[in-house]
């Protein structure tokens, strides 16, 4: 889905590169302490995302991450250290490697963080977090904002599960977490965390805690990624369902964006 920040991004990129080669910069020099008469052109830091995996409070040590915008039936791939921290790099291995070996982070786009101590999808447990990467990386958000260690726990997993499941893509180019404002995602996991939760709400917290503790999968359906990965968990797939339906609908409850774009989502 193609916003209107998105191209300002585009546009923003292109006229940067023609500046570094034209007038802008002087083209023969270095610009730097030139003769350009304009301050050197800085190329943005390439894109980056990182936090903290845990599972029931202890940490997704040495263990095992996929990522993905959405935006097709691949995902990245990268692991934790001892204490359960990811770094996700502008490129990485993809999962599968094909049609293509690797896997890079596009600008201002949701990704979907899913972190477990086996590489075997479906056979334990998993960390579940959402991030806004943004172009420039010191605008990056996280699910879990009043931790500045972006740390995961049931309510981070309750805000991405919800987003995983009712996601649609429509076509290979559909940017599909992108189909969410970040922001009121973000509101909607606070708002979990605080004493106007559900009744609905608060049977998802309890069960996705249950199934950490228990180690049992948290995924209510495969993966683009890996469409034939066993054991769905059915219970928190109706439990999605019945926050969904839920009646009073919780008015946090965050719905995907008209398809002019969303309003009021983080910038650049």
């Amino acid at each position: 889905m193609l916003t209107s920040r998105n191209l300002v991004s585009s546009l923003g990129a292109a006229f940067a590169l023609l500046c570094s080669v034209s007038a802008c910069g002087g083209g023969g020099g270095s610009g730097v302490g030139g003769t350009g008469g304009g301050p050197p052109i800085v190329p943005p830091a390439p894109l980056s995302a990182s936090g903290n995996l845990q599972i029931a409070g202890a940490p997704v040590g040495n263990g095992f991450v996929v990522y993905s915008c959405g935006c097709s039936a691949q995902a990245g791939s990268v692991g934790t250290d001892s204490g359960g921290n990811f770094l996700i790099p502008a490129s990485a291995a993809a999962t599968p490697s094909a049609p293509n070996p690797t896997y890079t982070l596009g600008p201002d786009r949701n990704y979907l963080i899913v972190g477990s101590h086996s590489p075997s999808a479906g056979s334990g447990t998993e960390a579940w977090t959402m991030d806004f990467v943004a172009q420039h990386s010191a605008n990056n958000l996280s699910l879990n904002a009043t931790n500045s260690g972006n740390t995961s726990d049931a309510y981070t997993a309750a805000g991405t599960l919800y987003i995983y499941y009712f996601t649609q893509r429509n076509g290979a180019g559909d940017l599909a977490y992108e189909q969410w404002n970040f922001n009121q995602v973000l509101a909607w996991v606070n708002t979990l965390k605080s004493p106007s939760a559900t009744a609905a709400e608060k049977n998802l917290i309890t069960d996705i805690t249950a199934a950490q503790q228990s180690n049992r999968s948290l995924f209510p359906k495969p993966p683009t990624w890996n469409t034939t990965q066993p054991n769905p968990n059915a219970i928190i797939a109706a439990d999605l369902r019945a926050v969904q339906t839920q009646v009073p609908a919780d008015p946090a409850l965050p719905t995907p964006c008209p398809t002019s774009g969303c309003t009021g989502a983080p910038g650049p």
